[in-house]
């Protein structure tokens, strides 16, 4: 078994994010008399900020306890799931920039009745991705041309084919 946590300075850079969002969006709500419906997007705005920021810090005490026969996710809220459960998987990228290089992946793992999500700037993403598509193919589990692409993108459909 492997236990593996979320990059702290991946978690820590998001964080400042939130911080920064947040007192961008609410300054401007606390300081400056406007109109109702700039600041009814203000503190929306910085509600999403908010929330970004909570989820961010939850995230910090996330472990993720990898095994041959199952995924482990102990933190705020836990769940498990066996690898011969899977019923669904997608493997998506995020870009930042124009360019498509810059940018993070997000891997969706569906069982029987629950739903588990791992973002790239986990440690060792790309075996969970590896582990997590020999299991769709040992599971006959279709896979989308997305997904395909991403799966193509960490190298993993050379390994596993």
């Amino acid at each position: 078994m492997t236990e593996l946590r979320y990059s702290t300075k991946s978690l820590n850079a998001d964080i400042l994010r939130a911080i920064i969002g947040f007192g961008l969006c609410i300054c401007p709500v606390i300081l400056i008399v406007a109109e109702p419906l700039i600041n009814g997007i203000l503190i929306a705005s910085s509600l999403l900020f908010l929330v970004f920021g909570i989820k961010t810090w939850l995230r910090r005490s996330v472990r993720v306890n990898f095994k041959e026969n199952e995924i482990i996710i102990s933190g705020p809220i836990s769940r498990s799931l066996e690898w011969n459960e899977l019923r669904g998987l997608k493997l998506s990228y995020f870009s930042t920039r124009r360019n498509k290089k810059d940018g993070w992946m997000q891997l969706k793992l569906e069982g029987k009745s629950r739903k588990i999500t791992i973002e790239s700037n986990l440690e060792k993403f790309e075996e969970i991705c590896a582990r997590a598509y020999q299991a769709a193919s040992d599971n006959n589990i279709p896979i989308t041309k997305t997904s395909e692409r991403n799966f193509a993108e960490l190298g993993i459909l050379k390994k596993n084919r």
